[in-house]
This record gives C-alpha cells, structure tokens and sequence, in this order.
C-alpha cells in the first residue's frame, strides 16, 4: 500500500503551496547591487501565508530567512535552476 501524499510516520505531513513572482533587482536593491535574480515567494501552508525575498547573487541562492528556508527551492526551480538540498 501506498501512503497518502504527505504521509510520513502515519501522520500527514501539511503540502506547502508556492506562488512565485520575479521582481526587477536593480528596482528594489539599488543600482550598486549584484543581485542578478530576485523572487517573491509566498507560500501557503494550511491557509497560513507567508512571503519571502529569494536573492541569487555572488553568494548563491538564499532567503532573507537565511539559505535553509524552504522558499529557496521552488525559486531555484521556477528560474531554472535545479533545486537541490544544500
């Protein structure tokens, strides 16, 4: 038997849902940046919205929650990029 999506341990983990929207780097960081990339996120998990500013710079990809925040992923993905745990 299969478990049911988001089933880990017998008990359903909640589905995060993500809508993405890319925003222009120069227009919201500055002339000076070296953001080349730029995501709103916001993600929905049981009716709960939160919103995040994904940055790819010199640095890499990371939230403004830090590298490990879960809205880094589906921003990676949606540009292209493949999205893979650190």
């Amino acid at each position: 038997m299969v478990p049911p999506r988001g089933a880990r341990g017998g008990r359903l983990e909640p589905i995060a849902r993500y809508a993405i929207k890319a925003l222009d780097p120069l227009r919201k960081c500055g002339a000076g940046t070296s953001v080349q990339f730029l995501y709103r996120v916001d993600e929905s998990v049981e009716g709960r919205t939160t919103a995040h500013l994904v940055f790819f710079d010199r640095h890499g990809w990371y939230c403004e929650h830090g590298r490990t925040c879960p809205a880094v992923a589906p921003a990676r993905k949606y540009n292209g990029h493949i999205a893979r745990a650190s």
